[in-house]
């Protein structure tokens, strides 16, 4: 009898699909070392799957933890890797050194719009042909004041995203020993040192411009007020943000490592 082909559809012995499959060893063993699962009884470091899942969540913002009904973690081990390595990753976008960044460029831009204004004001006063000027300069102001606003909205609702996440996680469990990395206090004096610094110098110029308004030899104009005002209160306000954004996280996280929490659901404290 003929044996079959290979082009009939038959196959020489031992090139079974399967059989070609498992006779790649290499491809293989990085297939499985895509889905394997760290076993802390196997003698590996656990912490090598928390690193791994950190950098994953690096990339992107962590989305929330699934629903109850959804939720398929093989043991709490898996799920407090999971959710360490997802609190510390919020927490780095939280406090993270771009989003300080950020809120002093908004802030910058701001300031000079409301310089933009103050000028504006100071030419309206002046008459004749520095109403065009104002104009301009009123429209300068128009076209910074507005995209800071917008930029201002974008900050203000990422930040309560990523506040909302970190409660999620933290309340699908306790884990001491990952939450005080949660705590992030170098993060936070980065960010409440400049914050403080910027409150303290808004407070002193805008005692300055309203000291500045009183009638007097050394009174000035609207239009000064105007501009000293606006560049006093942008300075204060941006303090205030990052201020708050600093000790919000370090209050918030002071609550997590509280050895006696409160269940917001209702129950009995532990």
């Amino acid at each position: 009898m003929a044996k079959p082909s290979i082009a009939a559809g038959g196959s020489r012995p031992g090139c079974h699909p399967a059989a070609r499959f498992l006779s790649r060893p290499v491809t293989l063993c990085r297939v499985i070392s895509k889905v394997r699962v760290a076993d802390p009884t196997d003698g590996t470091d656990p912490t090598d799957g928390t690193e791994r899942t950190e950098r994953r969540y690096r990339a992107r913002l962590p989305a929330p933890p699934p629903p109850p009904h959804l939720r398929s973690w093989p043991d709490r081990e898996a799920l407090l890797a999971d959710r360490a390595a997802a609190m510390v990753a919020l927490t780095r976008r939280r406090l993270g050194f771009g989003r300080l960044v950020l809120l002093w460029l908004t802030g910058a831009v701001a300031a000079l719009g409301w310089a933009s204004v103050g000028l504006a004001v100071q030419s309206f006063e002046r008459g004749g042909l520095g109403q065009v000027a104002g104009l301009v300069a009123l429209a300068l102001g128009g076209v910074l004041l507005i995209p800071a606003g917008v930029a201002l909205g974008f900050w203000l609702d990422r930040g309560r995203t990523v506040r909302e996440r970190l409660e999620a996680w933290a309340e699908l469990d306790r884990d001491p020993v990952s939450d005080v990395r949660v705590r992030a206090h170098r993060r936070s004096v980065t960010w409440l040192l400049p914050s403080v610094i910027l409150c303290v110098a808004g407070v002193w110029a805008t005692s300055a411009a309203w000291t500045g308004m009183a009638p007097g030899p050394e009174s000035v104009t609207v239009g000064e007020t105007v501009y000293a005002l606006g560049l006093a209160v942008t300075a204060l306000a941006t303090g205030i943000l990052g201020a708050v954004q600093s000790y919000g996280h370090q209050a918030w996280s002071g609550r997590l490592m509280s050895p006696l929490p409160v269940r917001r659901r209702g129950g009995l404290h532990r």
